[in-house]
């Protein structure tokens, strides 16, 4: 049964466009998966030590967070495959972002709740650069990755979301290192932060133009909204 279950999560996480968009939930829940597994295989060991019941406690809080990443993973599984079906309506391709080195660079996409991600924030975007490289982006998936999390809500609000994250990304990534230097002294001086996307911020511009050509059967959600979405630099 754990034989078929990490075949299903592998395919889970061998879903993406050309190779370089992830579902990234199933990423974490494989992680997650074998922490279970790993404090399972030290139950024997431990025995009726007083290490048990943080032990017990320990598993209780694995166990929790595996059914969350898996109602993630299915989640945003679905936003993928939808996703798949609109991409070729759209000029930019997020499959194929490459940073100023023309490197592939991977995008890691999760669907989460309204409590991980805050009443005012729809779609967000994280990385930072690289230490050994200010061309290239880094998340917490690693070096040459970007982090992009959807709230969850009707599919066709998260399809606008999730193309307004892409199109900022293939304005960012290749500009990365001229971008967070603008990104930091327009948004982050005291004064501008979390106001919203600014008027001279080219990758903005991307956004709306993209954003335009989205066309779905039902009218799309409003762009006035109180969304950040703005870049999450980690310092």
């Amino acid at each position: 049964m754990i034989r078929l279950l990490t075949l299903f999560l592998c395919l889970i996480i061998s879903f993406h466009i050309n190779g370089e968009i992830f579902n990234g939930c199933a990423v974490k829940l494989v992680e997650a998966r074998q922490s279970l597994a790993n404090l399972q295989a030290l139950k024997s060991k431990y025995g009726n030590s007083e290490k048990i019941a943080e032990l017990y406690d320990h598993l209780r809080r694995v166990k929790l967070e595996i059914r969350r990443l898996t109602l993630c993973a299915e989640r945003t599984e679905r936003l993928l495959e939808s996703f798949s079906e609109l991409r070729f309506e759209f000029e930019f391709d997020p499959s194929n972002v490459m940073d100023a080195s023309n490197r592939l660079v991977d995008v890691y996409v999760l669907v989460l709740d309204i409590e991980e991600m805050g009443e005012s924030v729809f779609g967000m975007t994280q990385f930072s650069q690289d230490p050994n490289n200010l061309d290239s982006p880094r998340s917490m998936y690693g070096p040459g990755t970007v982090m992009v999390q959807i709230r969850y809500c009707a599919i066709q609000k998260m399809l606008r979301y999730l193309i307004h994250e892409f199109a900022h990304i293939q304005y960012q990534i290749p500009n990365l290192a001229a971008y967070i230097k603008y990104y930091r002294q327009t948004y982050c001086n005291g004064r501008n932060h979390h106001l919203g996307h600014h008027l001279s911020d080219s990758s903005s511009m991307l956004v709306k133009r993209e954003l335009q050509r989205f066309a779905v059967r039902d009218k799309p959600a409003s762009t006035k909204s109180r969304k950040t979405n703005m870049l999450t630099f980690y310092r």
